[in-house]
């Protein structure tokens, strides 16, 4: 039985790829850019990187304008997720991660659900809407 267990963790893990969180990046020692660098030039395309336990306000205001211009960017990058997600959200790009991490500051903790999945329609269009709201 135990081998058959093995044998399943390693076909798995060649389909999902993990970056564990506290192997790659400790995020209350790193900030928003630093885990977009790690997404995009992490292990490789595709992987997901697992955060451990979410961090209350780890996003800050001023990480908020490299966000919003980033927003539209299609640059294929790695996903997040809680460990506890059972759920792997695949490919992302930098936008959606972006994204992403705006609801973090707007929720108030990252990250702000179990994984980055794809983003609701009209997503980015909301946040824009609350980024030019807020600057006035």
């Amino acid at each position: 039985m135990r081998s058959r267990f093995a044998f399943l963790l390693c076909c798995l893990s060649m389909w999902v790829p993990v970056v564990d969180a506290f192997a790659g990046i400790d995020l209350k020692t790193t900030n928003p850019s630093k885990l977009l660098d790690l997404l995009i030039n992490g292990n490789y395309q595709g992987a997901l990187l697992t955060v451990a336990e979410p961090v209350e306000h780890w996003v800050q205001e001023k990480d908020l304008p490299k966000l919003i211009l980033l927003l539209d960017s299609p640059v294929p990058c790695a996903s997040v997720a809680l460990s506890r997600s059972s759920f792997w959200p695949g490919v992302s790009t930098v936008g959606d991660q972006a994204a992403y991490l705006i609801e973090g500051f707007r929720a108030g903790i990252y990250p702000p659900s179990l994984h980055s999945g794809k983003m609701a329609p009209g997503l980015k269009d909301e946040i824009r809407a609350w980024w030019a709201a807020r600057k006035h």
